[in-house]
């Protein structure tokens, strides 16, 4: 049986790392590379093996899309959920990544679809690497062109991000 363990409040419509619409979502895999639990929602980037994945490092990160909300992992401390409290994909385990398709992300500050999305590679208060916000922030964060914020939503929340990668 699935164990789905999203992170929800009243009147939310998605959660962090769920995908929108399965039939319309393209998935590859990878393996956790990072120390430590790689929260769902947040932006992948390659890793050094060509399977894996971690989240980014610098502004030369290879964007390959966002970890996605598995559905066989126990949302448990110390194994499956990060120092913030985000549910997550614990050390080596096997990733989905959407790299096309609609997911929720955690977005660092307010955000609106007419934003542009970035990525955020060095954390600067509230935003943590991995997650999305609407500007470079000085330096903090790149571009993803290829991806569009499809609901309002403030900082801190989830909004789906609509997302096309090669």
């Amino acid at each position: 049986m699935p164990m789905t363990y999203g992170d929800m409040d009243a009147g939310d419509s998605l959660y962090q790392g769920q995908i929108a619409n399965q039939a319309q979502a393209k998935i590859r895999s990878a393996v956790n590379e990072e120390a430590n639990v790689v929260p769902v929602g947040y932006a992948a980037v390659q890793g050094a093996a060509d399977d894996g994945a971690l989240l980014p490092v610098d502004a030369n990160s290879v964007l390959i899309g966002v970890f996605v909300s598995p559905d066989d992992i126990e949302r448990r401390d110390g194994f499956s959920v990060d120092v913030n409290g985000d549910f997550g994909i614990p050390v080596g385990y096997r990733a989905g990544i959407v790299h096309e398709g609609v997911v929720g992300v955690k977005v660092a500050e307010t955000v609106s679809p007419i934003d542009d999305v970035f990525w955020v590679h060095t954390t600067n208060g509230a935003s943590i690497k991995g997650m999305f916000r609407t500007d470079a922030d000085t330096g903090r964060a790149v571009q993803a062109s290829n991806a569009r914020f499809l609901k309002s939503g403030a900082a801190g929340s989830v909004v789906p991000l609509a997302i096309d990668l090669p």
